[in-house]
């Protein structure tokens, strides 16, 4: 009996696998199927590309020449070296031309190919729609409130998508997190702090802590207490003034003659009482401040733990919702998205995910690349759907508590 079931539920598993992979294969078909469609526009960009680059190339070398020429027979005549500098400017831009042709060529056709009918067919396909991530103010806020990126002033956003998986709708973002310092000034310095997708969805699960999980040597996160700082800033502000006013009321006014010492010690203790006060205050500020800082969670998994390092201010929460099955779905998402460094965050009922990459992502194709069976465009749908599995791993659709 027990050797019935367990071959009724291998063979359930294995018919969900091939289901699942009939479905994969139908869906890139049908991506395959609308591209088609593109194909003649990208040979058309092609040829245009490759019969203006030997034009380009015969300018180069032709103004080039009479340059050479010109400064060669009359290096004295104000006219031929005034034609010897236009030539040279024409050939300049010539060569420009020639090395920037093939790349400009491939991103204008890119673009069109993102505007195109066709690739709005994908997304319905895919059950996304492309959206203008810049209009959301909140974004700004939700990239702070994660702590999973160092201090930045600046954000750039590209693409932004928004899609729905089980009834749980998210945001996927490219964008680049930049941090001016001294700006305006002479000694003024630009760091990127984060370039690649932002993956944002709500948790219908209670997350009480902050949890966040980072590839190894990954510092550019936020692990402190900002306000914590400011108030410590302000106090020990606070008790510097105190003792220059009672310094001065000491040694300055007491030296006068005008009050006793009987005056002093009554000040001494109106000194000490004001002192005190900030003082337990930034003791409270201190506990309170490491209190709120992530501490390292120690995993079962080595494998996990030599790749990842996790920080939570709850252990307990942390170890819950680090299951196997979460580990795996993120190593999926590193192998769909080509890279090795990865962050998650659980915060205030959210959960995102920052997967660094400079690779333009979600091209549908690429003017050198043949648009029958593309193999950007299936790279693309992993990549979708790596993100779209591991929002359905939270099951979020069902209510539940930790």
């Amino acid at each position: 009996m027990e050797n019935n079931y367990k071959i009724q539920k291998m063979n359930a598993a294995i018919k969900s696998l091939e289901d699942n992979d009939k479905k994969h294969i139908e869906t890139i078909q049908k991506i395959n199927t609308e591209l088609e469609g593109f194909e003649s526009e990208r040979k058309s960009y092609l040829v245009t590309m490759l019969l203006l680059e030997p034009v380009y190339l015969l300018l180069c070398l032709g103004f080039g020449y009479l340059v050479f020429y010109l400064y060669q027979h009359n290096k004295t005549d104000i006219l031929p070296a005034f034609g010897g500098f236009i030539c040279g400017v024409i050939s300049f831009f010539s060569l420009g031309f020639f090395l920037l042709s093939p790349s400009s060529y491939d991103k204008a056709f890119k673009n069109k190919l993102k505007e195109s009918e066709c690739i709005k067919s994908i997304y319905n396909l895919l059950n996304i729609q492309k959206i203008d991530v810049n209009k959301d103010d909140s974004w700004q806020k939700l990239l702070v409130s994660s702590k999973l990126f160092a201090k930045f002033n600046e954000t750039v956003f590209d693409d932004g998508f928004k899609g729905s998986i089980d009834g749980v709708n998210y945001i996927i973002s490219e964008c680049e997190l930049i941090n001016h310092t001294n700006k305006g000034k002479k000694n003024e310095s630009t760091t990127t702090v984060f370039k690649g997708l932002v993956v944002s969805f709500d948790s219908n699960k209670q997350i009480n802590a902050d949890t966040i999980i980072k590839s190894k040597k990954d510092e550019n996160i936020n692990n402190t207490s900002l306000t914590s700082n400011k108030i410590i800033l302000l106090l020990l502000v606070f008790v510097l003034i105190n003792v220059l006013v009672f310094s001065f009321f000491t040694f300055g006014i007491l030296s006068s003659g005008f009050f006793s010492l009987g005056v002093l010690s009554s000040s001494l203790l109106n000194f000490i009482v004001p002192c005190a006060i900030p003082i337990i205050l930034l003791i409270i500020a201190i506990v309170f401040s490491n209190k709120n800082k992530m501490q390292k969670v120690k995993l079962e998994d080595w494998k996990f733990d030599k790749r990842f390092d996790v920080l939570s201010t709850n252990q307990v929460e942390a170890r819950y919702l680090i299951t196997p099955s979460f580990m795996e779905r993120l190593k999926n998402l590193e192998t769909a998205f080509g890279t090795k460094n990865l962050k998650c965050s659980f915060f205030k009922d959210k959960i995102m995910f920052a997967i660094s990459t400079d690779v333009d992502l979600f091209e549908f194709g690429s003017m050198y690349h043949s648009m029958n069976n593309s193999k950007e465009a299936e790279t693309t749908y992993n990549q979708i759907k790596s993100i779209q599995n591991m929002i359905k791993h939270f099951k979020l659709s069902e209510k539940t508590g930790l």
